[in-house]
């Protein structure tokens, strides 16, 4: 048998296999024999059938599986048996040719981690967003608490501002100015704010419960169907620029009208809403000043986390192996069938969705590379200590302590590698944000997209 190996890609290598019918004749035999042991023809006895017959009846399978054997133990030995390859991934058999009688002819694909040096950091400018939360944030979620518990109760006259509306949507035709048959929506809920169309905003204000009206509503579309005339009621202040097609007529019956009765903010309200942890004004301020402080500190800490991650991805454009891109491609595609009792979705093209999703999969895939190097230069390690640190500030309402639950993690390794992954790479985004050049800005200059991105968020 011959083998060799060549390098095809920065991060790729194949290993060529080339093994005689006589150097693999042994195994066959011993297949073949196997097979002839739980073999059971009529006319012969178990285990009796002529090896002639078992290779004819089976020959072309059992070849198939001694080459794939020797390919297998082949690889274990020339690549991970030996300290030259550092294999990320599965490999790939791109090539093979054999069968009962022919000699092997194999090529393995397997990817190797790139060798890189991580770039000096201390002239790089990144930003950290700071926020200070004020009385006035704390009024506006007093008033959201109130809101939310407000009770819907009828309203007598005209339709305001922020009432909502029960009412039936009958599309008209454009030429005809007929009804449209079949497309008719009963029961109907419109809130009246800034978010609906602007046209049927202003024509629904005023209207009584009983009251019939026909309103325009431009839109970008072609025909009458539910879709459309859904998202026709939908069109927000923002959208008003664009350049619509034409105009939807529709007839409106106004069956139920309905205003917010905001509650007091009295001490049984204090006490629902915090589950009996605050019975006043001033207790329940505290409460909330402390959820939003907290809530501000995960957006900005995440803010953080991806700004560090994108100026390192720019920083080190290092090439990935195929193999790690296909590994996280395989992990999103176990996460939709987990989402849909084990399978993917009848409607989904799974080659279409791998390529919709090949660019982020490589992307994740250099940032793990990189990660993984700074944990292996700065000889970062996970303590007991890290861990209660880490459980205590994200244990929420648990009642058990932290030595408690990293108890119960110590009894399922794959959670307690999870935990630690977790922690591993927040003292990598804390490392590297202490080495860039960082300058403060407040949370309010930010984009929303800055503080609303997800992409790397904590497991």
């Amino acid at each position: 048998m011959q083998t060799s190996i060549e390098q095809v890609k920065p991060t790729e290598y194949a290993l060529e296999i080339k093994a005689t019918a006589e150097d693999l004749s042994p195994e066959m035999e011993k297949a073949l024999r196997e097979q002839r042991g739980r073999t059971t023809l009529k006319g012969f006895r178990p285990g009796k059938v002529p090896l002639s017959l078992v290779k004819k009846i089976y020959g072309k399978a059992i070849a198939y599986v001694v080459a794939e054997e020797l390919i297998q133990k082949t690889y274990e030995s020339e690549v991970l048996g030996k300290d030259t390859y550092r294999v990320l991934g599965q490999p790939v058999i791109d090539k093979i040719d054999f069968n009962e009688d022919n000699d092997l002819h194999a090529t393995v694909r397997f990817g190797v981690r790139p060798e890189f040096e991580l770039k000096d950091l201390s002239s790089e400018e990144i930003i950290r967003y700071t926020h200070t939360v004020d009385e006035e944030e704390i009024d506006e979620r007093i008033e959201e608490i109130r809101i939310r518990e407000a009770d819907l109760v009828p309203v007598e006259g005209p339709a305001e501002e922020d009432n909502f509306l029960t009412i039936d949507v009958q599309p008209l035709d454009d030429a005809t100015n007929t009804p449209v048959i079949g497309a008719r929506q009963k029961g109907v809920t419109i809130f009246l704010d800034d978010r609906i169309a602007p046209q049927l905003r202003e024509a629904l204000i005023g209207t009584r419960t009983g009251d019939t009206i026909r309103v325009d509503i431009p839109h970008e579309g072609h025909h009458h169907d539910e879709e459309e005339h859904e998202s026709a009621l939908l069109i927000t202040p923002e959208s008003e620029h664009k350049a619509h097609t034409h105009t939807h007529r529709y007839e409106m019956a106004v069956k139920e009208i309905k205003r917010r009765d905001l509650p007091e903010l009295d001490e049984e309200l204090i006490k629902k809403v915090t589950n009996g942890l605050a019975e006043n004004v001033e207790d329940l301020r505290k409460i909330l000043r402390e959820e939003l402080e907290q809530s501000w500190k995960f957006e900005i800490q995440r803010a953080l986390t991806n700004t560090v991650i994108d100026k390192m991805l720019e920083l080190h454009p290092i090439p990935v192996p195929e193999s790690l891109v296909n590994s996280f491609l395989d992990s999103y595609v176990e996460d939709v069938k987990s989402r849909n009792n084990g399978r993917l979705p009848e409607d989904l093209d799974e080659d279409a969705f791998r390529e919709v999703n090949r660019s982020e999969a490589e992307r994740q895939a250099r940032w793990m590379l990189i990660e993984d190097r700074i944990v292996e230069t700065e000889k970062l390690e996970v303590t007991d200590e890290d861990r209660k640190a880490y459980i205590e500030e994200t244990r929420g309402a648990a009642t058990m302590t932290a030595d408690e639950m990293l108890g119960l993690y110590r009894q399922v390794p794959r959670l307690l590698d999870q935990l630690d992954q977790r922690i591993l790479s927040r003292k990598v985004i804390d490392l590297l944000a202490g080495r860039f050049k960082v300058v403060e800005k407040p949370a309010g200059d930010a984009a929303e997209s800055d503080l609303d991105d997800e992409s790397f968020e904590e497991e």
